[in-house]
């Protein structure tokens, strides 16, 4: 895990332009800055970075991952960054998952949803 870890924080350094064009799947990115990715709590994102998207700025968060996340479920996860993200930076966020195993992921169904009991 490691490993991956350096690789992929590596590649956001150097690349971030190409990480958000990739996890966005668009041409028409240009980021405008590194955010810190130091929230208050537990769990840190991997990577927040202000873009420019069109015409609108945004938050691009990117995670990667190596395994299934279980506690919390990624999900579940990926919704208390964003929910930070938003919170404190007041931007539309985007947000994506970038699973560096075949196998992991296969039980993220792709959403978060919380029912009302």
């Amino acid at each position: 895990m490691a490993d991956f870890d350096v690789v992929s924080k590596y590649l956001i350094q150097h690349y971030p332009d190409d990480i958000a064009r990739f996890a966005l799947g668009r041409d028409d990115v240009e980021v405008v800055e590194w955010l810190d990715a130091e929230q208050a709590t537990l769990r840190r994102p991997d990577s927040l970075l202000r873009v420019r998207l069109g015409g609108e700025v945004v938050v691009v968060h990117t995670e990667f991952q190596t395994t299934d996340s279980t506690d919390p479920p990624m999900p579940q996860r990926m919704a208390g960054y964003i929910w930070r993200a938003i919170e404190q930076y007041g931007l539309p966020v985007y947000a994506s998952v970038i699973y560096l195993r075949p196998d992991a992921g296969r039980r993220d169904p792709g959403y978060y949803s919380k029912l009302r009991e």
